[in-house]
């Protein structure tokens, strides 16, 4: 089994390995190339899948309390704060990440200032 993980680890740790250090895009290597910019470049289609999944994700939570309600329950009230804060959460997460990564410049070095 140590051997099947080792083997499936092997090209993620290949590519983060040949990480371009000097940061041009005529030779990108690694995890800039494969992960990084592609990320960078398709962020707004990443984010809206990412709140399609939201929007399923809170469709199939309110079908849930609504089938337990329905079922009799009478204490669906923690479901309904476990679920919509978790989905409330997700999305925050989510527009504070497409905000962070949307205004990064990848492949160019910028030095750091106070």
């Amino acid at each position: 089994m140590k051997k099947v993980i080792a083997l499936m680890l092997l090209p993620i740790s290949i590519a983060f390995a040949q990480v371009n250090l000097h940061k041009s895009n005529a030779n990108a290597l690694g995890a800039d190339a494969y992960i990084t910019t592609p990320i960078h470049h398709n962020i707004g289609k990443i984010h809206a899948f990412a709140l399609v999944l939201l929007f399923i994700i809170g469709l199939v939570a309110t079908y849930k309390i609504y089938h337990r309600w329905q079922l009799g329950e009478e204490d669906v009230l923690p479901l309904i704060y476990r679920w919509w804060s978790g989905i409330i959460v997700s999305f925050f997460v989510l527009q504070f990440l497409r905000n962070y990564l949307s205004h990064q410049s990848f492949g160019e070095y910028q030095p750091i200032t106070f």
